[in-house]
């Protein structure tokens, strides 16, 4: 191939590492998607197990087909059968949930019983059409909150597929079936793919309750009653996955589930080889030859009687993420206490209030608007020369610190002490631990954002249970979503601010100081848990004497001091210079889109000797106009952290298509070429699809049989947002090496990318290529140390190699 490429082709049209235009050659580019399906070199880092099987699978094989049949076989023994209580149909079909209210009082009980006869109605002139007399069933369920038994109202699933069977018997009647297809999927009003008009007008920016809890409410009913249909799920979508060339997997799955026997079961059920010993992923030919032959065996899920099974793919393999739910917290903070000071102890910095007791209407973005008001118009003491924004710096700080995260997430602090103690003390079965030490390979902070900038993932607890599953895995990680949804303020002119009201602090509103103060919290928290990854991977390690060194403090007091692990971080990212690799610190961020906020290329980087530079004093100019010093943090951020610890941001296409309402790469608000700008802004990025099933991702623009995740990668070709062929390596390079597992131990073939930033440009030369070797002896790979950022020359040898 070299060698008819040096003497008869173009080196422009050509890919052997040069750049080479893919919107004009687009189907070679496709060409090289399909050879990486091919090979299995695909990963999925982002995506939910709850999330996945869209409305075919849930309504049709599970509600229509497995439960019906499982019921029927199991009729005589008496087990209880999949009910769908109101509370759940009230968010699965927007009607207006009353749970979601703070709770009334005793004088407000007219109201109550009101709104619970209004939401009755509202949901049999939707699901029931004039059958509800005959279909309404009561069932006595254990209440988890009160540990008490409670009659709960509902319908069986035999009872609504019977009403969806007496539906298609009537001509042009599919309404129902519509509203329960929606259930599971984001469709239209008619239950089929939704239009434009449907995804901007319906879900855009409504991650709640559009996204989360409607898509996924009548799901925890059918795993309540039947847990094995995770199992079923999971067989489904690993198949979807193999036929794609998705050879690696991470699920993000409820801690909760995961310290469930729930989550042993999913593990246990999901093809026939059992391994009691092993992690079931595995091949049999995994198996060591010491293995006692006993612990393994031939096993048929018991699920197999009744839907169909598919194989596994050779030599795939899937992990877990532990999740946790950033709202779900017991206090909020949503006002400074009297007596509070930027220089008072965290404790007596915010009153809070019960997350029970805040109104449904009075969303979180508006609590966080509130508290900055108060940040702003109480701190009167301050000097002349603190910002606005400095000072919301200081209170994003004190937001993170772990007292304040133990009275918000006391629940998530609490579940983090008991997975710790179950694996270092090893009082579970061996067969959970083993489960928990092999699959569990990460945790993960989700939920919308919007009003929930905080994250417990950097409280030291955490950081002790990190440490202790990192000597079962080395590359054990934490993912955080972040950057997603963010409402960042109306780029609309003044004079709409003006006739409006619209309340301003100099020149800058409420709105645009809530995002600021949004983003420092959220960025100050990475930092911690970044510095957090980094102390433990260095702590055996000549490396830690640097980073003592670098943030050594001879004053006690500055180690009480809140900011002191922000300071340290701070130190040691601009003045240790050693070079980080992908997959270094083990820190991802879901989505991040956020931080292109103020992303200016001419701006940010200046062109020296071949290569771009980070030019800070750019940002310097203009400092107090605006919010050019809040740009300018952001900036700092991108270079300091996301580049400088090459942390990889996981992008959704298909999910921001249909979520997010800004993807902030414009000075305007927008949702398109958020990857041509995240290469543009030398930010280490991969493709994922979040949920493939919420909004399933069927195929691509131009081919039936691009799916999943090579579907992201064709769609972005399609729209020009990768106009180089290296960056379609690059992204699923990124992605390798970031996922909380060893690479080598996944994929057959090896594939090294050797003295080359991917971000430099290549001269047209035809003797400059992208060292890319695939190495089917499972060597190991060249010590990246002696790689530099210069491309590599092609030696005699490979031009002279036969092409096989």
């Amino acid at each position: 191939k070299y060698k008819s490429f040096l003497h008869e082709s173009n080196p422009t049209d050509s890919y052997c590492g040069l750049k080479i235009d893919l919107s004009i050659d687009k189907e070679y580019a496709h060409t090289i998607v399909d050879n990486k399906i091919s090979q299995r070199e695909f990963v999925e880092l982002h995506t939910h197990l709850m999330g996945m099987g869209n409305a075919d699978f849930w309504v049709t094989r599970i509600m229509r087909c497995y439960i019906p049949r499982k019921e029927k076989y199991n009729n005589k023994s008496g087990q209880s059968k999949v009910f769908y209580p109101f509370k759940n149909l009230y968010k699965a079909t927007s009607v207006f949930n009353i749970g979601s209210v703070r709770k009334f009082s005793n004088e407000e009980g007219i109201y109550k019983e009101y709104l619970k006869e209004k939401m009755a109605y509202q949901l049999e002139s939707l699901l029931f059409d004039n059958n509800s007399n005959s279909i309404i069933k009561s069932e006595l369920r254990r209440n988890d909150k009160t540990d008490q038994d409670e009659n709960i109202v509902g319908i069986y699933n035999s009872d609504l597929v019977d009403l969806l069977q007496n539906e298609e018997s009537q001509i042009g009647n599919k309404g129902l079936l519509a509203i329960v297809r929606n259930w599971f999927q984001f469709l239209d009003s008619s239950g089929k793919f939704p239009s434009i008009n449907d995804i901007v007008q319906t879900y855009r920016g409504n991650f709640t309750p559009r996204f989360f809890p409607m898509r996924f409410t009548m799901r925890d009913c059918i795993i309540y009653s039947c847990p094995e249909v995770l199992s079923i799920l999971l067989n489904t979508i690993l198949f979807r996955y193999g036929i794609s060339g998705v050879n690696y997997i991470e699920f993000s799955v409820s801690v909760k589930d995961i310290m469930s026997n729930i989550f042993v079961n999913i593990t246990d059920n999901v093809f026939d080889k059992k391994y009691l010993q092993l992690f079931p992923s595995h091949d049999y030919k995994d198996i060591s030859d010491n293995t006692n032959p006993t612990e393994a065996f031939s096993y048929e899920p018991e699920w197999r009687k009744f839907i169909n099974y598919y194989e596994k793919s050779k030599g795939q393999r899937w992990t877990f993420l532990a999740a946790f739910s950033r709202g779900q917290l017991e206090e909020y903070p949503t006002r400074l206490s009297t007596n509070h000071s930027p220089t008072n102890s965290v404790s007596e910095m915010f009153s809070y209030d019960n997350s029970d007791n805040i109104l449904a209407y009075l969303t979180h973005d508006m609590l966080i608007a509130n508290l900055v008001n108060e940040i702003l118009t109480q701190s009167t003491n301050r000097s002349p020369d603190v910002t606005n924004f400095a000072l919301l710096r200081v209170y994003a700080s004190h937001l993170c610190d772990d007292s304040t995260i133990t009275k918000m997430y006391g629940e998530h602090i609490k579940n983090i002490k008991n997975l710790y103690e179950d694996i270092s003390t090893e009082r579970v079965d061996i067969h959970r631990l083993n489960t928990y030490k092999e699959s569990v390979v990460g945790l993960d902070w989700l939920g919308d954002e919007n009003g929930f900038p905080f994250c417990a993932l950097s409280h030291k607890e955490v950081n002790k249970f990190v440490l202790c599953m990192k000597q079962f895995n080395p590359k054990f990680g934490i993912r955080v979503h972040a950057g997603e949804g963010v409402m960042r303020g109306t780029t609309l002119n003044e004079e709409f601010r003006k006739y409006e009201n619209i309340k301003v602090y100099g020149s800058i509103s409420l709105m645009e100081y809530s995002f600021a103060l949004h983003m420092y919290t959220l960025m100050d928290q990475i930092r911690r848990i970044i510095w957090n990854m980094i102390c433990i991977k260095f702590e055996k390690d000549d490396k830690l004497n640097i980073i003592k060194d670098i943030t050594h403090s001879t004053d006690d007091e500055d180690k009480e001091d809140i900011s002191y692990s922000y300071n340290k971080f701070d130190l040691f990212s601009r003045n240790y210079h050693g070079i980080f690799e992908v997959g270094d610190i083990n820190v991802r961020i879901g989505h991040g889109v956020a931080f292109l906020y103020g992303f200016n290329k001419d701006r940010e980087f200046t062109f020296i000797d071949n290569k771009y530079a980070f030019n800070e004093s750019k940002y310097d100019e203009n400092l107090n106009s605006h919010n050019q010093e809040f740009i300018k943090d952001i900036a700092i951020f991108r270079q300091y952290v996301l580049r400088k610890y090459k942390i990889v941001c996981e992008l959704n296409p298909t999910s921001n298509h249909m979520l997010l309402a800004d993807s902030f790469n414009k000075e305007k608000a927008c949702n398109t070429r958020t990857l041509k700008t995240f290469i543009a802004a030398r930010l280490p990025v991969t493709l994922c699809t979040d949920d493939d099933g919420i909004w399933a991702i069927h195929k691509c623009k131009q081919h039936h049989f691009h799916i999943s995740v090579p579907s992201e990668y064709c769609n972005e070709i399609e729209n020009e947002n990768i106009e180089d062929a290296r960056y379609i390596d690059m992204l699923v390079y990124y992605g390798r090496k970031a996922s909380f597992i060893d690479d080598k131990k996944v994929f057959k073939h090896k594939f090294e990318y050797e003295n080359i930033n991917f971000y430099e440009p290549i001269p047209d030369d035809i003797d400059w290529y992208l060292d890319i070797r695939q190495n089917e002896d499972n060597a190991e790979i060249n010590n990246s140390s002696n790689s530099t950022n210069v491309p590599h020359i092609v030696p005699s040898e490979i031009i002279n190699e036969d092409p096989v």
